[in-house]
């Protein structure tokens, strides 16, 4: 990609549906998380798409049953 590109990240409050698009748009396997309230910025962790997918299944199955 174009090293101007803002780099691809998710913050700690973003919704599973919002770290998807980021996933789907940049392509990537994996997108760091950062904090949003204590430490603005500060690295808390890496996510990867497998990760989320399998989020996201959680919680469908939790919609369903709910």
């Amino acid at each position: 990609g174009d090293l101007a590109e803002k780099p691809v990240s998710v913050g700690l409050n973003e919704t599973l549906y919002e770290a998807l698009i980021k996933f789907v748009r940049s392509g990537y396997g994996q997108i760091p998380i950062l904090e949003e309230d204590d430490r603005p910025g500060r690295l808390a962790g890496v996510l990867s798409l497998e990760e989320l997918m399998e989020a996201y299944h959680q919680e469908m199955i939790r919609v369903e049953q709910g």
